[in-house]
């Protein structure tokens, strides 16, 4: 009980961080969006001024597709932008993810994980293969021993997955699932827009 309080504040943590890191990124953005269109705007006018006495039908094209292609232009780099934060914010992440998986807590983690869920006799337990030398430890939380543990070398950040041959059912309680998870959240959320 007092490792779940010590993970639930670490994740609280991890969010908090998270949080303020996303809102001084997103501040940015948006500080760097304004400053990009207003640059592409004052262009814009400045060439009108100076155009608009020779012919005002072809300055106006002109410049209606200049300001489009400054936009345009603005655009793909505020996305380019908030790419590269993203991938930021989740490379911090993972490292956190990596410093809880070195940690001597981690393997407790582990077992009461497994412990909560109801695992099948016969079912297969895949974890890194780092986690390998955990597999007895992890056995002894569970209500039976007729389970394997194998190293699946796609789980990188840790977890496991939980194969039973009786329905073929996966349960996915890797770390790397979680990420993945959250940043298709993330992105669909569309928080630096």
């Amino acid at each position: 009980m007092a490792d779940d309080a010590k993970l639930s504040r670490f994740i609280d943590a991890v969010n908090e961080d998270i949080d303020s890191k996303v809102a001084v990124i997103i501040s940015g953005a948006e500080n760097e969006r304004d400053g990009i269109l207003s640059d592409a705007k004052s262009q814009a006018d400045e060439q009108a001024a100076k155009l608009y006495d020779t012919n005002m039908k072809r300055i106006t094209q002109k410049i209606t597709r200049q300001v489009s292609q400054n936009e345009f232009t603005a655009k793909k780099e505020i996305l380019k932008h908030r790419e590269e934060l993203t991938e930021k914010l989740f490379n911090e992440v993972t490292d956190k993810l990596l410093e809880l998986h070195n940690s001597a807590g981690y393997v407790d983690i582990l077992s009461k994980r497994l412990a909560m869920l109801n695992v099948d006799s016969g079912s297969e337990i895949s974890v890194s293969p780092d986690d390998m030398k955990y597999a007895d430890t992890l056995k002894k939380s569970l209500k039976t021993d007729n389970v394997t543990f194998t190293p699946d070398s796609a789980i990188r950040y840790g977890g496991f997955s939980i194969y039973n041959k009786h329905n073929g059912t996966i349960i996915d309680k890797t770390f790397d699932g979680a990420i993945d998870e959250q940043r298709v959240l993330f992105t669909n959320r569309n928080i630096f827009a």
